[in-house]
């Protein structure tokens, strides 16, 4: 999995007591280029046939404005978090461009097409996903949108995490480099328990999206931009080691089930 660059992030740590204390914010993003062949490739996958195709104008098909196809973009997982806290709450921007233009057809009548639903997933170790969820359209539905731009909020039930900080707890109590290390706490539970993600989904690891719509004729589209914003909770224990904190910061959530 590519790693995505973060745009913006800030950490403040002040240290007493062996314990930090602050508040951490930080984004990730994914921009996906369907004008380059290799840059799709890389970052999606979508319906294939014989007439889809990307080139210099975009990913689509040639042919009449007033035909389509049942049409899905799905694309890579985004890394959200730090490598050593997760997140429990992301707000989600995804847009797609260009914006959608009306038609014309043969007899004069103009329509707008729809702008497709967007959807979103999560995931704490890549492997095991939460149900797709509809993303929330730019405009109330009754008005008639021609920008591709979704947005919703991610949140993890407390009552989801009850076993997972349960198992935070116990390994507090333990004789470890960084007890507030969270990649080291979920390969500890997985060793307790080789099946804890099949049962919970406790934090926001990844994100992935899935993009579906009626793709017209001559109708390409040609970028997706996703940023995912979190906040996390700074209160945390210092490690023994104060090196350990090295570049931790500025790593995405790495851990990856097998």
């Amino acid at each position: 999995m590519k790693k995505i660059i973060p745009i913006f992030f800030s950490v403040l740590f002040l240290v007493w007591n062996s314990n930090a204390y602050a508040s951490i914010l930080g984004a990730e993003e994914l921009n996906i280029d369907f004008t380059s062949q290799a840059d799709a490739k890389e970052k999606a996958e979508w319906l294939q046939n014989d007439k889809i195709n990307i080139t210099k104008e975009g990913l689509g098909w040639d042919g009449e404005e007033s035909a389509s196809y049942d049409f899905w973009i799905q694309t890579i997982p985004l890394a959200v978090g730090l490598s050593w806290r997760p997140a429990q709450s992301v707000n989600v921007s995804v847009e797609l461009k260009p914006e959608v233009r009306p038609i014309t057809l043969a007899n004069g009548q103009e329509f707008s097409p729809y702008i497709g639903n967007m959807f979103v997933r999560y995931s704490p170790d890549g492997k095991h996903w939460s149900q797709w969820q509809g993303m929330e359209y730019p405009t109330p539905a009754v008005k008639v949108s021609s920008e591709r731009k979704f947005t919703t909020f991610l949140n993890i039930p407390q009552r989801e995490r009850e076993v997972y900080i349960s198992y935070m707890e116990k390994y507090r109590k333990l004789d470890v480099p960084w007890v507030s290390d969270e990649e080291a706490l979920v390969k500890w539970i997985l060793k307790q328990d080789p099946e804890f993600f099949s049962n919970s989904l406790p934090f926001i690891g990844y994100l992935q999206f899935l993009y579906e719509t009626s793709l017209n004729g001559g109708r390409r589209i040609t970028k997706l931009h996703a940023i995912a914003s979190f906040g996390l909770s700074g209160l945390h224990q210092a490690p023994k080691d104060k090196s350990l904190y090295k570049e931790r910061d500025n790593i995405p959530w790495r851990f990856q089930s097998e």
